[in-house]
């Protein structure tokens, strides 16, 4: 299927890009969201940096470049990921 080819890829790449940010980071899936759909939650060592990062249209976020989902990554965890 092809959403899910293409949700795969930016999860991988959006895990690549909070990695960057914080090596440390552990990224928890949502995976009831719908094929179209992307939601996660950041912490590190128990320390919540981002508890949901909402709804993110996959769509959408395959559109942007890598700094401008590092920019929505940050803005999304209140700056706790930068």
């Amino acid at each position: 299927m092809v959403e899910t080819d293409e949700r795969e890829l930016e999860k991988a790449r959006i895990e690549r890009l909070i990695k960057e940010m914080e090596p440390l980071a552990v990224i928890k899936w949502d995976e009831s969201r719908a094929p179209t759909y992307i939601r996660f939650h950041v912490e590190v060592a128990g320390t919540v940096l981002l508890d949901s990062s909402g709804d993110w249209k996959v769509s959408e976020i395959a559109l942007k470049n890598d700094n401008d989902v590092k920019a929505k990554i940050s803005a999304t965890s209140g700056g706790r990921l930068k």
